[in-house]
């Protein structure tokens, strides 16, 4: 039998928003909390945001308010610090973020799973162009080569199809989508909270019910209807234990390895030209698309691939 929504109620969550500089991320953190809020006026809810942390610490260090990838580390430290302590006190959080990296979003995943916490992950799909656009009229403004580097090194949810990574939903910002995005938001969230004491009934008549407790995909919002209506838990277990085809576990490790040492290569060459070349960002691009596409049927070829890119990108192994 189907189990549908027929009643729902804000539950404790964690929403992790990720897209690029002036996204709107804020914007539509905001909106999040208005309508949790409108629902249920005693909701306790807390919007961390990265940036105010981020000039609260330079401040505080007597440090120029300049963006800072050296510091980058110690910021999202206190970012997590914040969200586990709004969370053990029972507020809904929004993690205002551009969590652009899946490992910064696995390590919320990681956080709410070990506080048995449901999560959502929503990709605010802005428009590269209109980000640049919105970000140079908004002040302090992040210089144009930045954003362009995080939209090229940007891991979009979902795109692995790992289980724990599949957002909620995609949004795009731009007036003219604003709200109705939002409102597919808002009914995709009410619809999956509604059966979330479904899901864990079925977690808990499992004869070892700490095996789905903590999986982190179990506690991804997004994956509620399809874990209680279409069996989907047994393959996020198969998926968490490692239970698949090892030419596809092969692959994936291949791709992750590649993707490692991708980003190595990308930063010992962002020391020698500072900002890269258009015409080497699109070849990149298109590089890491052929690379992944390969190691799917080839993880062999990774060694291979590295010394490609390395060679493309004018660096010798010493």
């Amino acid at each position: 039998m189907t189990v549908t929504s027929i009643e729902w109620k804000p539950v404790q969550s964690c929403i992790v928003l990720c897209g690029l500089p002036a996204s709107g991320k804020s914007t539509f953190a905001g909106m999040i909390e208005r309508a949790l809020h409108e629902i249920d006026s005693g909701l306790k809810t807390r919007s961390v945001d990265i940036d105010i942390l981020r000039e609260t610490y330079y401040r505080e260090a007597g440090s120029e308010m300049t963006f800072s990838p050296d510091r980058e580390e110690t910021v999202r430290s206190i970012k997590t610090k914040e969200i586990i302590a709004a969370l053990r006190k029972g507020n809904t959080v929004i993690d205002d973020d551009m969590n652009y990296f899946r490992s910064m979003r696995k390590e919320v995943a990681d956080t709410c799973c070990k506080m048995k916490i449901h999560y959502a992950i929503i990709y605010v799909n802005t428009p590269l162009a209109i980000c640049l656009l919105w970000n140079r009229k908004r002040a302090p403004s992040i210089p144009d080569d930045l954003v362009k580097r995080i939209a090229d090194r940007f891991d979009a949810p979902g795109k692995r199809s790992y289980s724990w990574d599949e957002p909620l939903c995609v949004v795009n910002m731009e007036p003219a989508s604003r709200e109705q995005d939002f409102a597919r938001f808002r009914n995709a969230l009410q619809h999956a909270l509604a059966l979330v004491e479904a899901k864990k009934a079925i977690a808990t008549n499992m004869v070892d019910p700490d095996i789905a407790f903590k999986t982190p995909a179990f506690w991804n919002i997004a994956l509620t209807e399809r874990i209680v209506n279409e069996g989907y838990l047994d393959k996020i277990l198969k998926e968490s234990s490692g239970d698949v085809p090892r030419e596809t576990k092969a692959a994936s490790n291949a791709i992750d390895a590649f993707d490692v040492a991708a980003r190595r290569a990308i930063a010992i060459r962002h020391k020698e030209s500072n900002p890269l070349p258009e015409k080497l960002l699109a070849l990149i691009k298109q590089f890491k698309k052929d690379a992944v596409l390969a190691l799917r049927s080839n993880p062999a070829l990774l060694d291979d691939y590295i010394k490609k890119f390395k060679a493309m990108l004018g660096i010798v192994d010493e």
